[in-house]
């Protein structure tokens, strides 16, 4: 569970004046050693207050510039679009993981991503690198379908598919609902070995 505490990310995206860093504002968990911004429902409004802001690009960055020194893995969870948000995302990240269920519409948007990061790249950040793409809600009720569109995936992004699959798991659905991690809810469940064997490849990249 996450504690009491902490503060707005929008403030520190928007405020100038308040001149915050990403630690500024997180708060602690029930985990050993995992820190947390809290749920910040003006974000949606800071996507169009930063479009007003000299240098949007690099707010978050250079929010995290003291914050990179206090952690050794900084988690940086953007939104499924191509706004101010996911683009200060872009720019702060050393390296993107491209998460994609198995359907059409999924696989086109992570070859908009993909065009987006390799923008960044070559205008704003060529520190960035993409860890690897990762099939998420996969149905194994639903082999042929899953399969057609994972050759698909494994046709267009090649060694960037990354080994592990997320598959739907109802221990996964029930954690979530209950605000716990899918370890102190179900640490034996397929969910939570899934995310057990991701956490290693992610390690592994760093």
């Amino acid at each position: 569970h996450v504690r009491e505490g902490g503060g707005l990310v929008s403030k520190v995206l928007t405020d100038d004046r308040a001149g915050l860093e990403v630690m500024d504002v997180v708060t602690s968990t029930d985990i050993e050693n995992l820190d947390v911004t809290p749920f910040d429902p003006s974000l949606a409004e800071a996507e169009d207050l930063l479009s007003t802001r000299i240098g949007k690009e690099f707010i978050l960055r250079d929010a995290l510039k003291v914050t990179r020194s206090h952690y050794d893995v900084i988690v940086l969870d953007c939104p499924p679009n191509q706004g101010n948000l996911t683009l200060n995302g872009l720019c702060a990240a050393d390296s993107v993981l491209i998460p994609c269920d198995p359907s059409p519409l999924a696989v086109k948007g992570v070859e908009a991503l993909v065009h987006t990061i390799t923008a960044v790249a070559n205008r704003l950040n060529p520190d960035i690198d993409v860890m690897g793409v990762l099939l998420t809600r996969v149905d194994g009720r639903n082999r042929s379908l899953n399969e057609a569109i994972v050759t698909d995936i494994g046709e267009r992004f090649g060694d960037a598919v990354l080994p592990v699959r997320i598959g739907i798991n109802s221990s996964l659905a029930k954690a979530q609902i209950e605000g716990r991690d899918i370890f102190a809810y179900d640490q034996d469940s397929r969910g939570a070995q899934q995310y057990r064997d991701l956490s290693d490849a992610v390690v592994a990249a760093l």
